[in-house]
């Protein structure tokens, strides 16, 4: 794959970021949170397909849930072990709040929002480097 595409999925790995905060931001006491914590998912595996393609020259485009292993087979030593880990919680989210029939609540896409935050601190710092 073309390394220089990760520009483009960093851009949208920001924007999911942006657009989660704004709803965050936005949403009334009691509302659903799932399709916030769509956006976090969204913008934590586009910054990790982002971090393969330039380190890796691959994107992960099957199995969202082995996005932890193609991330570490890409970046080898450079990976953080605990934002590997983070990466995994945050996606593990994705059937609940794509598929499931429990509305989550806003304190919950909150919590993860956090946890996105975290995750994208440290990819842009990776992404920074030469």
């Amino acid at each position: 794959m073309d390394r220089a595409v990760w520009k483009g999925r960093a851009r949208n790995a920001r924007d999911f970021l942006a657009t989660a905060r704004n709803e965050l931001e936005l949403a009334e006491e009691g509302a659903n949170g799932n399709p916030i914590m769509s956006l976090i998912v969204l913008s934590a595996i586009a910054f990790a397909d982002a971090l393969t393609i330039k380190y890796g020259g691959i994107q992960n485009t099957q199995d969202h849930a082995a996005i932890v292993k193609t991330m570490k087979h890409a970046m080898g030593n450079r990976v953080d072990r605990g934002q590997l880990k983070r990466l995994g919680q945050i996606v593990a989210k994705k059937p609940v709040a794509q598929y499931d029939f429990r509305a989550s609540t806003i304190e919950e896409a909150g919590s993860l929002f956090e946890q996105l935050i975290r995750f994208s601190e440290w990819a842009e710092v990776e992404l920074s480097r030469p």
